[in-house]
């Protein structure tokens, strides 16, 4: 007879996640090769955002029943929920590219996609490395240092853009289009980067 519920391996959901993320980063960045074809690209991105939202869903549903979480229960939660908004607003960028017609990306948003690329994929190696943070925290440590590295020069990036699209005078409906997709690829480097945070507040927490 089982006493005690089976134990929740929370940190194998997170490596679930960590796969989401890095293949959404990696999908956003095929935007870069063919914005003239993304109708194929937004179905994708779906999937992965239903795929993600299954594993938030997951991650709530095994925290609320279990007995014992290897970390505080409000940060499990703040975790998903960061790490969901994540892929949210990728596939948000994805989908109104498409909306938006947008057939040419601007140069400063080429370069943002490759830096949201990086970031994701860094991100996830420091999700990955949660479950035996006690063994990895040089590598921890390095990975923050670089997500908070490529968030800064993201709001350098957002910075020249939006004078750019000023000076240039663009149609304004053109202005609002590119100014919002900005925002969005901006916003997924700031979650990246709450993200860095929330795992060293983990460690500390845990150490």
């Amino acid at each position: 007879m089982r006493f005690f519920p089976k134990e929740t391996n929370f940190f194998l959901l997170f490596e679930d996640y960590a796969r989401v993320i890095e293949a959404s980063g990696q999908l956003l960045l095929q935007l870069n090769k063919k914005a003239n074809r993304n109708g194929e690209l937004v179905k994708k991105a779906r999937r992965l955002e239903l795929k993600a939202d299954d594993i938030c869903h997951t991650i709530y549903q095994e925290t609320n029943t279990s007995f014992i979480t290897p970390i505080d229960r409000e940060d499990i939660y703040l975790l998903a929920r960061t790490l969901d908004n994540i892929v949210d607003l990728i596939e948000n960028i994805i989908s109104n590219i498409n909306v938006y017609g947008i057939k040419k990306l601007e140069p400063n948003f080429k370069k943002f996609i490759d830096l949201q690329a990086l970031t994701t994929k860094h991100l996830a190696q420091l999700i990955n490395l949660l479950k035996d943070k006690e063994k990895h925290l040089p590598e921890i440590k390095k990975l923050i240092i670089k997500i908070n590295y490529f968030e800064n020069q993201g709001d350098e990036l957002i910075r020249e853009e939006f004078r750019l699209l000023f000076s240039d005078h663009k149609n304004p409906v053109e202005i609002i289009k590119w100014m919002d997709l900005f925002e969005n690829i901006e916003s997924v480097l700031d979650e990246c980067e709450e993200v860095s945070y929330l795992v060293e507040d983990i460690i500390i927490k845990n150490f």
